[in-house]
């Protein structure tokens, strides 16, 4: 006999060849766990003694990976009053009838969308998980990533029950928002490792996913405000220079008519970081005595820390009241340019 769990189902006949004096029961025993709805006693007497009775063997959908072919017997025996059945006992063609039961059930860990796409400025992904069969125990399953996004739940448990391991569980993916200037768009997987007592899903092979982050982020340097008018001699602009995106490495703001020819371009970033006296907040707009105007060359520095980049610097021009006729007016105009080992900036 072969019967498959879910379709097919095999049936055998059982019948006495001869009257029996008494009743006679027929027990069938065997494979219980694994049979679904048998028929296991029948009883014969003299009314029905040679009338055939089918006996159907349908194999229990039970949704277990169980081993692929289970073979096992279903043995029969009988209880009678009868002393010639009670004491000659003659099974044809035999005692035992071997059953083979096919399985229709294989462990496995679908994951229902393999890349997701997720940004800084609120974008959401996700994905389910779902397991191919029942666990014989608790399923655990963690979620492993860098530190570019958030998974919630960062675990999820599939139990062994008949009801709860049918449910997908939802996985949401969101960007970790930060400042930094990350590129425009990043990859992050997610792993996946499972815990559990069932050996078919301990350790067993789950797809990645795929994440693709979207930054929000993009260095650069505001000033604001950043063109005056009608300016008088002796006296004073501000305007605050601020930072668009955080730094890894802190980041000068070099300001002259032009930072490359004035020489500022040939000092590394280190070196204006150990020179205090290099650091300012303010610097003088003049006019030399040939009639050219220069800004005297200052350089203002960002740190890493939110506190220092995030806020705004005002820095101050000093106008020089000089003797030089320029005209009634003139303009200038004072070039900023950041350098830093942050190569965003």
């Amino acid at each position: 006999q072969c019967v498959v769990e879910g379709k097919e189902n095999d049936t055998y006949s059982v019948v006495l060849n001869s009257r029996p004096s008494s009743p006679i029961a027929l027990y069938i025993d065997g494979v219980a766990d694994e049979l679904e709805n048998m028929r296991r006693k029948i009883i014969f007497d003299k009314s029905n003694w040679s009338v055939p009775v089918d006996i159907n063997v349908l194999a229990l959908n039970d949704d277990y990976d169980d081993v692929e072919t289970l073979t096992s017997n279903l043995v029969h025996s009988i209880r009678t009053q009868d002393v010639v059945y009670d004491l000659y006992q003659d099974y044809i063609p035999k005692r035992n009838i071997t059953i083979e039961i096919k399985d229709n059930d294989y462990s496995g860990v679908l994951i229902w969308n393999t890349s997701v796409i997720t940004s800084e400025v609120g974008l959401k992904g996700s994905y389910e998980v779902q397991l191919r069969s029942r666990p014989l125990h608790d399923v655990a399953f963690t979620m492993n990533s860098g530190e570019d996004i958030f998974i919630h739940p960062e675990t999820i448990i599939f139990r062994n029950s008949i009801f709860d391991y049918r449910v997908n569980h939802t996985v949401n993916v969101t960007a970790r928002p930060d400042d930094y200037d990350d590129p425009l768009v990043s990859t992050s997987i997610i792993t996946h490792t499972s815990s559990t007592d069932d050996s078919n899903y301990y350790n067993i092979h789950i797809p990645d996913v795929s994440v693709t982050v979207i930054d929000e982020d993009t260095a650069g340097v505001v000033l604001t405000p950043n063109i005056f008018y009608g300016v008088d001699e002796g006296g004073r602009v501000t305007y605050d220079i601020k930072l668009t995106a955080q730094p890894r490495t802190p980041v000068l703001i070099l300001i002259s008519l032009n930072p490359a020819s004035d020489g500022m371009l040939a000092k590394t970033p280190s070196q204006y970081i150990g020179n205090e006296s290099s650091l300012t907040f303010s610097t003088s707009v003049i006019v030399r005595p040939n009639g050219d105007i220069a800004v005297l060359p200052a350089a203002l520095l960002f740190d890493v820390g939110k506190e220092n980049w995030m806020v705004p610097k005002t820095f101050t021009l000093n106008i020089d009241d000089d003797d030089i006729d320029l005209g009634v007016t003139y303009n200038t105009l004072i070039q900023h340019v950041a350098i830093s080992d942050d190569a965003t900036y």
